[in-house]
């Protein structure tokens, strides 16, 4: 993955600090984000080759950005982290993850999406 860039977008500070520099090590680039507004400029103009985002955050959803994103760039690699079950059943076509992530399945889920 160490070729592959991302784009992070998470509105908790704590979390996205501890997991941009998780992704850091793993990652050629990492993109960070603190709403879904913010994400989407960052997406426009970087074309990273995964985003995840969280679906609640402020400024625009999750639910909008990969709105948005798909109608974009239909083929862009997209997870989505929630608490919420039902929530992420509402979001088609991406991987998703539910919080409390599990650092196995994090990686594993990345290490799919970036062959």
């Amino acid at each position: 993955m160490k070729n592959k860039t991302i784009l992070y977008a998470e509105d908790d500070l704590m979390v996205s600090k501890v997991m941009s520099m998780i992704l850091a090590r793993e990652f050629r680039k990492v993109y960070t984000a603190r709403n879904g507004k913010e994400a989407l400029d960052l997406f426009r103009e970087h074309k990273p080759d995964i985003v995840i985002t969280d679906l609640a955050m402020p400024e625009m959803s999750g639910f909008e950005l990969v709105e948005k994103i798909m109608e974009e760039k239909p083929d862009t690699k997209i997870v989505v982290t929630t608490a919420y079950r039902e929530e992420a059943d509402k979001v088609q076509g991406v991987k998703k993850l539910f919080k409390p992530i599990d650092r196995d399945e994090f990686f594993k889920c990345l290490d799919e999406l970036g062959k």
